[in-house]
């Protein structure tokens, strides 16, 4: 069974938020072209608030996640939010992260 991590994020303003976005794109886009065993790599957007987001990641175990960030387009993404927030560009309000393994009771995509 795949392991799930799963981070929702409060950012100072919609700005904000859209910003976080712009710096995670490009990696996105690398873990698609080039994790393999990274099954899913999603930012959701909160449709109530404009200044929520979800970070969801599925792995096809835990120790993926290792491997996802000890990439360098992984810290290159870390080392441009830590400047953004350090400018003040963005500021995440609050982080709260959880960790899952999926049950196979249920289904994530239809074959």
């Amino acid at each position: 069974m795949a392991w799930v991590l799963s981070i929702k994020i409060v950012f100072g303003s919609a700005a904000e938020r859209e910003a976080f976005a712009a710096l995670w794109r490009p990696l996105a886009d690398y873990c698609r072209a080039n994790e393999p065993r990274t099954l899913a790599y999603e930012l959701l957007l909160s449709d109530k608030d404009e200044a929520t987001a979800c970070i969801f990641e599925r792995y096809a175990s835990k120790e993926d996640l290792t491997t996802h960030q000890q990439s360098e387009p992984f810290k290159a993404f870390k080392a441009a939010l830590a400047q953004a927030e350090a400018e003040g560009a963005i500021r995440r309000v609050s982080v709260d992260g959880h960790s899952y393994n999926e049950s196979g009771a249920g289904y994530m995509h239809r074959a």
